[in-house]
C-alpha cells in the first residue's frame, strides 16, 4: 500500500507543478482528441488532492520490492541484537498488523521511520514475551540477551504496537486492554503515509522561462543535473493502477 500511495504523491507534485494546461496537453496527446474544460478540471482535483489520486497496489510491485530489499535488510536483522522481553504482571497486545518499527532515540517529530533509519523492529511473540532487534548500531558486537521486565518496555511495546496498527488490536481474554492504551486508542488508518496537504496553483510552479515542463529531481538539488529528473511529459496515460473514471454528461 505505501508503494502505491508514494507513487500518487508523486504524480501529484509532478502534476501540480507542471499546471492545468500541461495537464491537458499531455491528455490530448496521448488520448489524440481535444477534452472539455470540465475533464480538465476534474483530472486536475483528483490528481493534485491532498495524498493524489488513489491508486491500487499492484502485487508484483511489492514482491519486487521485497525481493530487492531482502539482502540488505536480512543482513542488517543478522547482524543485529536481539532482545527477548519475557513480562510476569503485565501484558502486552497484537494488531492486525503486528510487526512495528521503533522509531530513533533521537528522531525529529517530522521525520519519518523506515527499515534502514528504525531504532530497532519489534513484535510480540505472545502476551507475556516481546521481541526487539536493535538495528541501530547493528554490527557493533552487542550480545542477544533476555532483558528483565519492566512496566516502561510493556508499555513501549504495547504503544508502538497500537500506533502501527491499521483497524484492530487484540488483547487475550483474560487481560484488560485499558493498561495497555490507558482507555485511548487512535482511530483506523486508511493511509500508510501522512501527507501534509497543499494546494497547487492552477499555472503550476517552477516552470521554465522557456515553456518547458517544470522538472522533478530525484536527487538533492545541489547534485541534480536533470538527468536523475523526470516532467510530466514522463507521466504514463493512463496513469496504471489508477481509480478514476470520469463520465461526460
Amino acid at each position: 500500500m505505501s508503494g502505491a500511495e508514494m507513487r500518487a504523491v508523486e504524480v501529484q507534485i509532478t502534476v501540480g507543478i507542471s499546471g492545468k494546461q500541461r495537464l491537458r496537453e499531455l491528455i490530448e496527446s496521448r488520448e489524440g482528441t481535444t477534452i472539455s474544460d470540465a475533464r480538465v478540471d476534474a483530472e486536475w482535483a483528483d490528481l493534485t488532492q491532498p495524498g493524489g489520486t488513489r491508486i491500487q497496489p499492484d502485487p508484483r510491485d511489492h514482491i519486487a520490492s521485497i525481493m530487492d530489499m531482502l539482502p540488505g535488510v536480512s543482513g542488517l536483522i543478522h547482524h543485529s541484537p536481539w532482545m527477548l522481553l519475557r513480562f510476569t504482571r503485565k501484558a502486552l497486545v497484537t494488531s492486525d498488523h503486528p510487526v512495528f518499527l521503533i522509531p530513533s532515540l533521537d528522531a525529529n517529530p517530522w521525520e519519518g521511520v523506515g527499515l534502514a533509519n528504525a531504532f530497532g523492529y519489534g513484535i510480540a511473540l505472545d502476551r507475556h514475551t516481546g521481541l526487539v532487534i536493535v538495528t541501530s548500531g547493528a554490527g557493533d558486537g552487542v550480545p542477544d540477551r533476555v532483558v528483565p521486565p519492566s512496566a516502561f518496555y510493556a508499555k513501549l511495546l504495547n504503544q508502538q504496537v497500537i500506533r502501527n496498527a491499521r483497524k484492530a488490536v487484540y488483547h487475550h481474554p483474560d487481560d484488560d486492554p485499558r493498561e495497555a492504551h490507558d482507555g485511548l486508542l487512535p482511530p483506523e488508518r486508511s493511509t500508510e503515509m501522512e501527507v501534509v496537504p497543499r494546494k497547487f496553483p492552477e499555472n503550476g510552479w517552477g516552470a521554465s522561462v522557456s515553456g518547458s515542463p517544470a522538472r522533478v529531481p530525484t536527487l538533492p538539488a545541489e547534485e541534480d543535473d536533470g538527468s536523475e529528473s523526470w516532467t510530466i511529459d514522463d507521466l504514463p496515460w493512463p496513469i496504471p493502477g489508477r481509480v478514476f473514471r470520469y463520465a461526460e454528461d
